[in-house]
């Protein structure tokens, strides 16, 4: 496994767009490999920087160690929960759960990604997604710290 640590600093260093090399896009409308720019059904243009951050970092992980993540829900409005740190505010992504099931690579790159960010992550097992929050930088409530290897 291929992994630097980087500091909560440099977690939140503030980026344009996330590398999308080794994530995928999913839509219940257009399928897999849904076109980045469509964001009808999963948004991934509205993310917060804090989640454009992770995903980031999430890609550059992954890459790094020959896996693949596939990103099944995002900012958009309507379909999820609301509140402030919700899916249509952009602290929210769904991450699939195919290939990435305890003690796998996969597994593994995912939480070494979440590690420096302020995050809640719940497994979604019935809806077969990782159901992923990442807190802005400044965030001052609860929080997981995520998983030491």
């Amino acid at each position: 496994m291929s992994y630097t640590p980087i500091s909560t600093k440099q977690a939140y260093a503030w980026r344009r767009d996330f590398g999308k090399s080794n994530l995928r896009k999913w839509s219940s409308t257009e399928g897999m490999d849904t076109p980045w720019r469509s964001n009808s059904t999963t948004d991934t243009a509205h993310f917060k920087a804090s989640t454009v951050a992770f995903l980031d970092h999430l890609n550059e992980l992954a890459r790094r160690n020959g896996v693949t993540f596939v990103i099944t829900g995002g900012a958009e409005r309507g379909y999820h929960a609301s509140g402030t740190y919700s899916h249509e505010n952009g602290y929210k992504v769904d991450i699939s759960d195919e290939g990435a099931m305890w003690g796998s690579k996969s597994f593994k790159v995912l939480h070494m990604a979440l590690a420096p960010f302020k995050h809640q992550i719940t497994h979604e097992l019935e809806n077969a997604h990782y159901d992923i929050t990442i807190y802005p930088y400044n965030y001052r409530g609860r929080y997981s710290w995520g998983y030491k290897y």
